[in-house]
């Protein structure tokens, strides 16, 4: 046998040791216990995202690691699209997975639903989360298929004058509500219909662009609609808030000055999207052609992918500026960034295939 061959058996070896251990460390970081000093009581408060619940839990000591949780998280939307708002006793011995169990179970006293709906999701998938909950009210008047025709095809029903005069200013004519469905924890009535939902979810991201938001928007070369489709691209990609405006950045450099002169985004995320699979494996399906297959079509995607945070649209609407046009994430989440394509391979082979 060659010394070439040996050397190359000895690469894949090598490759499939360290994501081993790499899955490992993940698994692991899921199933240990926190081992807390005691049991203790923590609270998620209306309106607060998946990242500010995190958050909170690592500055309260409960978790060490947020990456894994977001991970973990993103991986499975529908866990943390289950949170409900209220106050939680946390076992000393019960580990992430019991914990996302136990955000599950709150119990607020209340005539109202509380529904938790993740930044990211689709609208199909905001649809199924809603119909889940609501099939647990009786004589509900929610229709899961109202929610998709109304997503699907917005411009044949009628809003209220404001959420009316809000959408055929920022959404072009034609398109679906994607991007519109504001992400948050909700309290909704009982008796709530899809269009109600949907007009309190437009409502909330129009109360969410501060006055300073849509100054910045009149001194922009992208309207709230473009910026609307990078946030939805950013918050896909983004594991966490402190990432988003260097991201942000990189699409916008790979939308004006292309790499190597071709304009082409390379978003893995909206590859995901076309799939309608969050899970898939973007190099497995990189050669499916489609509106929203960001390898081979130059420009934006036809639509936002995605419903964002408002931290998303702001890491669009003020990019950090850099040099940056490459970026990953290693298996524990961390986030790599490269000036070009030698150095982004260079990242590829330490964090990616080590």
């Amino acid at each position: 046998m060659s010394k070439i061959i040996i050397f190359i058996l000895l690469l894949l070896s090598l490759g499939l040791i360290g994501g081993l251990l790499g899955f490992s460390y993940y698994k692991s970081s899921l199933d240990n216990s926190f081992a807390l000093e005691d049991d203790k009581i923590f609270t998620i408060e209306t309106g607060e995202s998946v990242e500010k619940i995190l958050e909170n839990l690592e500055k309260e000591g409960i978790i060490e690691n947020k990456q894994i949780l977001m991970i973990y998280l993103k991986l499975n939307p529908e866990i943390a699209s289950s949170f409900k708002a209220g106050s939680f006793i946390i076992e000393k011995d019960s580990n992430l997975l019991e914990l996302t169990e136990t955000f599950q179970d709150a119990s607020a006293n209340r005539d109202d639903i509380a529904i938790l709906i993740q930044e990211g999701l689709r609208y199909d998938e905001i649809a199924e989360i809603l119909d889940k909950a609501y099939a647990e009210i009786p004589k509900s008047n929610f229709v899961k298929t109202e929610y998709l025709a109304i997503s699907e095809r917005p411009d044949e029903y009628e809003f209220s004058s404001n959420l009316a005069t809000f959408l055929s200013s920022n959404k072009p004519s034609s398109k679906n509500l994607e991007g519109f469905l504001y992400p948050d924890t909700y309290y909704f009535s009982k008796t709530a219909t899809a269009q109600n939902i949907i007009e309190k979810q437009i409502s909330t991201l129009s109360e969410k662009i501060s006055t300073d938001d849509y100054e910045a928007l009149k001194n922009n070369d992208y309207t709230l609609y473009e910026h609307l489709t990078i946030a939805s691209m950013i918050e896909r990609e983004a594991f966490s808030s402190d990432e988003k405006a260097d991201i942000a950045d990189v699409i916008f450099k790979r939308l004006e000055n292309g790499i190597q002169g071709v304009k082409l985004l390379q978003i893995d995320a909206t590859l995901l999207y076309q799939a309608k699979d969050w899970k898939a494996n973007p190099f497995l399906i990189k050669d499916v052609d489609g509106p929203y297959n960001t390898y081979k079509r130059t420009g934006l995607p036809p639509t936002p992918i995605s419903n964002p945070g408002i931290d998303s649209l702001r890491a669009s609407l003020y990019p950090n500026s850099n040099n940056y046009y490459f970026y990953l994430h290693d298996s524990d989440g961390n986030i790599h960034f490269a000036e070009n394509a030698s150095e982004h391979n260079s990242n590829v082979r330490k964090y990616i295939n080590n």
